[in-house]
């Protein structure tokens, strides 16, 4: 995931798809923490 600074602002749709790529880290997250606690498996 590339991190980019907000400064320019400009460009609405590379910041809809920061968005998108921070909800698919969460999602990601959530399922390797609720993988950890029921079995040991790692998704990639």
């Amino acid at each position: 995931m590339k991190m980019k600074s907000r400064e320019g602002g400009q460009n609405d749709e590379e910041e809809e798809e920061e968005e998108d790529e921070l909800k698919e880290a969460k999602n990601y997250l959530q399922r390797y923490r609720h993988g950890q606690s029921t079995q040991q498996q790692q998704r990639q």
